[in-house]
């Protein structure tokens, strides 16, 4: 009855970002740090599992994308120039981040990138990236903050297995230079 009116919900995610024969690892790394870490990573739509089809090239990707994320502006909204994001929407929220963080690596997980509190402030966090292939037992909880992890797979029927493996549904993404990939993808995610 009132068609004026936008209704949006969060629906929370675990969000997968698959990436599959991407030849431009400088557009891809670049991707990815947008999808995960914009806003501090707190949109629900924010990639939280990047899903690596090991290929010849994932190492220098991964190489490139820590490289980007160590050139993340992080501060407060009055600085000059403006960061490319701030704080988590509070201390209580970044110490639940940091304790997600904390957990994974404890289990083992390969930490690219140690998310940690920034200028004193459990708020404000550096961008984390951890490596939990292998890892049993990880969490289908979202990770509401620039978290990522990395779970590397075979080939592409692994890669939509574990981009599925997850009970929520919001949004999912690939990088891909292969067509058939994307008309695939559409209709098996």
């Amino acid at each position: 009855e009132h068609p004026q009116k936008i209704l949006a919900l969060e629906m929370g995610g675990n969000n997968p970002l698959v990436v599959y024969r991407a030849s431009d690892l400088d557009a891809t790394a670049y991707l990815i740090l947008l999808s995960a870490y914009i806003t501090s990573g707190q949109r629900c739509t924010c990639a939280r599992r990047l899903i690596l089809v090991e290929d010849a090239h994932t190492e220098q990707l991964l190489a490139r994308l820590k490289r980007a994320i160590e050139k993340i502006r992080i501060g407060y909204w009055n600085e000059s120039p403006e960061p490319f994001y701030g704080t988590v929407i509070n201390a209580a929220a970044g110490r639940r981040i940091q304790h997600e963080a904390a957990q994974l690596a404890a289990q083992g997980a390969d930490v690219l990138a140690e998310l940690q509190p920034l200028r004193g402030n459990d708020a404000l966090l550096s961008p984390g990236l951890l490596d939990v292939t292998g890892l049993e037992g990880v969490s289908d909880e979202e990770v509401f903050g620039p978290l990522l992890c990395i779970r590397r797979v075979k080939n592409f029927d692994d890669a939509i297995r574990e981009a599925n493996n997850t009970r929520y549904g919001l949004s999912a993404g690939l990088l891909s230079d292969d067509s058939q990939a994307w008309q695939r993808f559409i209709h098996e995610i």
